[in-house]
């Protein structure tokens, strides 16, 4: 009687679970449109794996008023500095609400250049560890974070807007390294 007992409450358990999973929804799965815009990796705006082919993006473009208003992250990177840095996947534009950015998921790495229009170089230290400043990028100040496993080097352009450089790799100094490069090949263009 007991065994009947206990099969009869598995059984009871799984049509129960069956019920709550049975509704089917068209469409293809993703954000709800209005969310957020998907995981991302912590600092960069780079979104994570999502399993598809497809970028999530916001429903909007960012707006910005300065320097940096009409400027298109990847293109930042000319073929030449792509080649350099070694990049051989073609470059993702993606929006956010708060940024713009130019995505690369390669081999080793994913790294990436982001356009922050209403952020200034103080709002880094929210939420990043390891904030320090580093020798001034070209002609830009600048400084050094950790976000997660995302090594950021984030670049003055205004008081209220910046432009960093993100990498993530293996280790910390693999993506720092990353992060600096890209920040030294977007440099010269910025304003």
């Amino acid at each position: 009687m007991r065994v009947r007992g206990s099969a009869l409450a598995v059984l009871l358990g799984a049509v129960v679970g069956m019920v709550g999973c049975s509704t089917v929804t068209p469409g293809q799965p993703g954000p709800v449109p209005g969310s957020d815009a998907g995981p991302t990796i912590p600092g960069t705006g780079l979104p994570r794996s999502t399993g598809t082919s497809k970028v999530p993006t916001s429903t909007g473009k960012p707006t910005g008023d300065g320097p940096l208003a009409d400027v298109v992250p990847c293109s930042l990177l000319t073929e030449a500095d792509r080649a350099q840095l070694g990049f051989k996947t073609e470059p993702k534009d993606v929006d956010y609400v708060d940024r713009r950015s130019c995505k690369f998921n390669e081999d080793r790495f994913t790294a990436g250049v982001n356009i922050y229009y209403r952020l200034g170089l103080d709002s880094v230290e929210a939420g990043n560890t390891d904030v320090r400043p580093v020798p001034t990028v070209g002609r830009h100040k600048a400084l050094h974070s950790m976000f997660g496993i995302t090594c950021l080097v984030t670049m003055e352009v205004t008081a209220t807007s910046t432009v960093e450089g993100a990498g993530s790799a293996r280790t910390d100094a693999e993506s720092c390294e990353v992060a600096m490069k890209i920040a030294q090949a977007v440099e010269p263009k910025l304003p």
